[in-house]
């Protein structure tokens, strides 16, 4: 999980409700040098949302700071955010001091990790997230896998237009097969010998990192929710970053087979429930609570629109609520029969110039949302330009509007074989305020994304309804065959 540059450390301490311990840290480099007066900044989704304290380090990098209560804390070091690792000092009840040692290279963990500690539970679970996030950095570029690659690169980009798509799939298909069977043993070298019984947040904290940071397969996902009990705290040290319960959930649903149109298995849909409606820290709620909406939209409507209200009503102000209100709300405005909202972005190749809803005034035409660097859209580009041939004489154009790219990198890309012959916008890579807007203007969250628009300036389709076959459908529909 990632915040910004700098490693958090995630503080979870099971006491007695009236004890509170004081931490008495000191932050070194990996041969022991004092890290002086670095940043250090205490965080608690429970106890309350944002920066509980914070001070400073001083000249032999020791620093103290009180703990209010038996809570997850994030314990951030440096001048930002970066990496979680939790620190568990659940057996410190009754204590009044905890000791704390953290040796760090450059204030980054692959660069060197190492922790110390009067209750030896908080290191050994420091240390095992911190292992798992060397692992995680650590690129899986072996000779085959690049030399796959390369090969398919070069076939691809040398493959007829009509053939790119199926032979990206196929030597997709190879790949994929290739670098899991490697990922697979990268996991099994990570847990190998470690079954620690001592602790059961080791256990809990192994299953997770080798799921999370090492590889995600449906031997480590049954492990993980096996392991991992939905009243796990570390469940609390997940949500102090923004995706992280949202995409473990979604990732132990892809692997164990519950993200189908039957929807979960009733023991892992009761584990999200629970996580959703009765775990104690708000942060893993509003996340749980959007996994749980999109099961129950498979499964029974009314409970959908019982979790989407519960969202909006603790959740208001979420982006949770926002990605769901967005696609799927009675109140957006962005669907079918409604006006498509005015745009005005640089144009491409030439970025002094602009493209606009009034260039493409009184025809039928597509608003694609894309990036170079999106494979779903990658693979949707054969398609479009099917379309395209097909029914440019009849008036259908494409507004292809690339977010986060450059003209350099959509330039690059259209020299692989895609030449997208259509009018583009841009939104210039790292333009965050823009990029922000515009997905509020036309109410979409995920790339690619997509509105087929009327002559008459009112939507067709939007969504999986203006993408892909159902695309295809629409404008067949549209002009007559």
């Amino acid at each position: 999980m990632f915040r910004a540059l700098l490693p958090v450390l995630a503080l979870l301490v099971a006491l007695a409700p009236e004890a509170q311990p004081v931490l008495h840290g000191r932050l070194l480099t990996p041969d022991g040098v004092p890290r002086a007066n670095e940043r250090i900044q205490i965080e608690s989704g429970v106890v309350a949302r944002g920066v509980l304290d914070s001070t400073r380090t001083d000249a032999e990098g020791r620093f103290t700071i009180s703990l209010p209560g038996p809570y997850l804390y994030g314990l951030g070091m440096g001048p930002g955010w970066g990496e979680w690792v939790p620190l568990a000092a659940q057996e410190a009840s009754g204590e009044s001091r905890i000791d704390l040692e953290v040796r760090l290279g450059d204030l980054a963990m692959e660069n060197g990790f190492a922790a110390t500690s009067s209750l030896p539970v908080i290191a050994d679970l420091m240390n095992v997230y911190a292992e798992a996030e060397r692992w995680h950095r650590t690129p899986v570029e072996t000779p085959q896998l690049l030399a796959m690659q390369a090969d398919g690169e070069a076939r691809i980009n040398a493959a007829p237009l009509a053939e790119k798509e199926a032979l990206r799939d196929s030597l997709g298909a190879e790949y994929m097969t290739a670098y899991k069977a490697i990922t697979s043993e990268r996991a099994r070298t990570f847990l190998a010998g470690r079954t620690p019984e001592a602790h059961p947040l080791l256990r809990e904290g192994y299953a997770l990192t080798a799921f999370d940071k090492v590889h995600k397969d449906s031997a480590q996902a049954a492990m993980f929710i096996e392991r991992v009990p939905a009243s796990s705290p570390l469940w609390s040290f997940e949500g102090l970053s923004g995706p992280g319960v949202g995409n473990l959930i979604a990732y132990a649903a892809r692997e164990l087979g519950h993200w189908d149109e039957s929807g979960p298995s009733e023991s892992f849909h009761a584990y999200v429930r629970y996580l959703a409606m009765e775990y104690p820290d708000p942060n893993v709620r509003q996340r749980a609570l959007q996994r749980l909406f999109e099961f129950d939209r498979e499964r029974d409507e009314e409970a959908a629109r019982a979790t989407y209200d519960l969202l909006v009503r603790d959740f208001p102000d979420s982006r949770e609520a926002e990605v769901i209100r967005r696609s799927w709300a009675d109140t957006r405005a962005v669907r079918p029969g409604e006006p498509v909202p005015t745009f005005s972005l640089p144009a491409l190749p030439d970025t002094t110039a602009t493209v606009a809803s009034s260039d493409v005034a009184g025809i039928t035409y597509l608003l694609d949302f894309w990036g170079s660097w999106c494979m779903p859209c990658v693979r949707e580009m054969p398609k479009l330009h099917e379309l395209h041939e097909r029914y440019a004489a009849s008036g259908f154009e494409i507004v292809s509007i690339a977010v986060f790219d450059t003209p350099e990198s959509v330039a690059r890309f259209q020299s692989k074989g895609f030449p997208m012959p259509w009018l583009h916008g841009l939104v210039t890579e790292g333009d965050w305020e823009t990029r922000e807007a515009l997905q509020a203007r036309f109410e979409f969250v995920g790339y690619p994304s997509a509105i087929l628009v009327g002559p008459d300036g009112v939507i067709l389709a939007e969504g999986a309804g203006a993408r892909g076959e159902e695309l295809e459908r629409a404008l067949a529909l549209h002009f007559g065959g």
